[in-house]
C-alpha cells in the first residue's frame, strides 16, 4: 500500500513539474530585438532575444498606484524580468517611479523601463560602454 502511495506522489511531483516548465518555458510568445532599440513585452513570461545575446523575460507586473481620489501618495508600477546571457541570470525589478535605469554588473547591460501602457511593458537593453 505505501508503494502505491509513492508512486502517486511521485507522479503527481513530475506531472507538476512538466506542466511549470510548459508554463515557463513554451507557453510564452518570443520576439526579436536589437541592443539600445525599445522591445516591448505584452504579457508574463513573454521574452525577446536581443541579437542571440541576451534574453529579456517578463516575470510579473506589480500596480503599486494608488486609484482612489483621497491617498496621499501617488505610488507606482513594479515590473521584475529575468535578463540572461550565456550561463548568468539576473533578476532585475525595476519601478515608473524609483528606479527606471539600472545596469547589471555582472551581465556588462543596462536596462531600461521606457513605460508601462495598456498593450504592454516597453524597455530597452544596451550593453555598458568600456
Amino acid at each position: 500500500m505505501k508503494k502505491i502511495i509513492y508512486w502517486g506522489i511521485g507522479i503527481s511531483i513530475i506531472v507538476l513539474l512538466g506542466y511549470v516548465s510548459y508554463k515557463f518555458f513554451f507557453d510564452c510568445k518570443s520576439t526579436l530585438g536589437e541592443f539600445d532599440h525599445v522591445f516591448i513585452l505584452e504579457d508574463l513570461m513573454d521574452y525577446v532575444k536581443i541579437e542571440d545575446e541576451a534574453i529579456v523575460k517578463l516575470i510579473k507586473i506589480e500596480d503599486n498606484r494608488c486609484l482612489e481620489e483621497s491617498c496621499e501618495r501617488e505610488g507606482q508600477q513594479l515590473v521584475k524580468v529575468l535578463v540572461l546571457n550565456d550561463n548568468r541570470v539576473s533578476y532585475v525589478s525595476l519601478g515608473t517611479l524609483s528606479e527606471t535605469k539600472k545596469e547589471i554588473e555582472k551581465l556588462g547591460y543596462i536596462i531600461e523601463l521606457d513605460s508601462i501602457k495598456d498593450d504592454g511593458v516597453y524597455m530597452k537593453l544596451s550593453k555598458v560602454e568600456k
